[in-house]
């Protein structure tokens, strides 16, 4: 028994509906924007521009990422996010407090507020998600890419030095990476 309400001519019918009532679906729209603004970033948010920085947690040493040199200048695209968020609401990339924390200590420090966001590499699952009680935002770089290459050279992968397996085997196996 099929259920009426998520019918074909249910769902024809209400699109139909809503495009002879223009104001209807506006106000549809809108309503479903507004209840589905998240209200989690206003505690958060009002802290770091009364304290006037933001508290960043970072991979303790991970290059290209986050590394510190010897003057103690933070570079790496988890750092790189870490200004942005600065800029954006302190107005000054600069005003950034940095934590370097490894992986069993970067969810006990965001949970106790001792940083505003963590930015360093941590896997996204849905466990993390559900019973850790923190908001993952938007990922900033996917795990197993493969570089990009000038066509018929071959590269050996840095994770096979002792093993003869190529990153780019054969004509086959770069078509199916490049999507060809």
């Amino acid at each position: 028994m099929q259920n009426e309400f998520f019918s074909e001519e249910h769902t024809m019918q209400t699109v139909h509906s809503l495009i002879q009532r223009p104001w209807l679906a506006a106000s549809l729209l809108a309503a479903m924007t507004t209840l589905s603004l998240p209200a989690m970033a206003g505690k958060t948010l009002d802290t770091i521009k009364t304290r006037g920085s933001l508290n960043c947690g970072v991979n303790t040493s991970l290059p290209g990422f986050s590394a510190a040199d010897s003057q103690g200048n933070w570079s790496g695209l988890d750092v790189d996010v870490c200004k942005a968020v600065a800029a954006t609401v302190l107005n000054d990339a600069s005003k950034v407090k940095w934590t370097p924390l490894n992986a069993s200590q970067r969810f006990a420090v965001l949970q106790a507020g001792e940083i505003d966001i963590l930015s360093r590499n941590t896997t996204w699952t849905l466990n993390r998600d559900a019973s850790l009680g923190l908001h993952f935002t938007g990922t900033t770089y996917y795990d197993g890419q493969e570089p990009q290459r000038r066509h018929g050279l071959r590269a050996i992968g840095h994770h096979h030095r002792k093993e003869p397996e190529r990153l780019f085997q054969n004509e086959q196996l770069e078509h199916q990476t490049r999507g060809v």
